[in-house]
């Protein structure tokens, strides 16, 4: 950024490409079957819980790796592990991206313990538990945080 004063001609910056690498460095399987054709064609649900089953792994894996990764190359943290989640901690959350200049214009996910969850759905503030004052009854529908104070809020079984 530079000032442009009247009757003075431009001097264009040198572009600078700048790029980040995104290492995948990791390969995951679970590697199952089922020997028995006949078991198989009998019961075709053998396979598919299965699969099921798999895919469960595999994303609790992938989700443990992310968290990690984010643990690790974090700074700014909001609130004190082990004491419960509170609104004020949701708010200081949102003041830092705010802070930061995050954008508005995206939702920006708030990954949660189920323990924290249940302590923000259970607790008296008025803006997780009270739909007249939330202006949405989805939490009490869906017995989820659900969107609040520009965040989506997910519950993770593998936080903490």
């Amino acid at each position: 950024m530079a000032d442009k004063a009247a009757g003075v001609a431009v001097t264009r910056l040198a572009s600078t490409s700048s790029s980040i690498d995104l290492v995948l460095n990791k390969h995951k399987i679970v590697p199952f079957g089922a020997e028995d054709v006949a078991a198989k064609q009998a019961n075709p649900q053998v396979m598919t819980k299965s699969l099921i089953e798999a895919a469960r792994i595999l994303a609790q894996t992938f989700e443990d790796d992310v968290l990690t990764d984010i643990y690790a190359n974090t700074s700014n943290t909001v609130g004190t592990a082990g004491t419960d989640m509170t609104e004020a901690n949701v708010l200081s959350a949102r003041k830092e991206l705010d802070d930061d200049n995050c954008p508005d214009d995206v939702m920006q996910h708030f990954i949660i313990s189920t323990k924290d969850s249940n302590a923000l759905m259970t607790t008296a503030s008025s803006k997780f538990t009270k739909a007249n004052e939330r202006g949405s009854a989805d939490p009490l529908r869906t017995a989820q945080i659900g969107a609040l104070y520009g965040f989506d809020f997910l519950k993770s079984t593998r936080i903490p």
